[in-house]
């Protein structure tokens, strides 16, 4: 299977692929099923929020990964440039 014709359900907030198929509508019925699961659960560990979990492909989900991860790596090169430029300004 190519990532362009395999599904997955991917967590936006973990950055990962919770669960492979090679059909969205498998990957939906998945989807639905772990939602019904969680909906008796005194502590839901699911919410139907399709912004934390969605069904897309895995080229996708790659590529969101990879846009995260680009993300981070510019933040912490940020973060240590601008302690880097509080480091050649401290009087001390």
């Amino acid at each position: 299977m190519i990532p362009s014709e395999t599904w997955v359900i991917y967590d936006k907030y973990d950055s990962k692929v919770v669960w492979v198929t090679c059909e969205m509508f498998l990957a939906q019925r998945r989807w639905d099923k772990m939602v019904e699961e969680e909906i008796g659960n005194l502590t839901p560990k699911l919410v139907s929020n399709k912004n934390k979990l969605v069904v897309t492909t895995l080229e996708r989900a790659l590529s969101e990964i990879e846009k995260e991860f680009n993300a981070k790596i510019e933040s912490i090169t940020q973060q240590r440039e601008q302690e880097s430029r509080w480091l050649l300004t401290d009087p001390c």
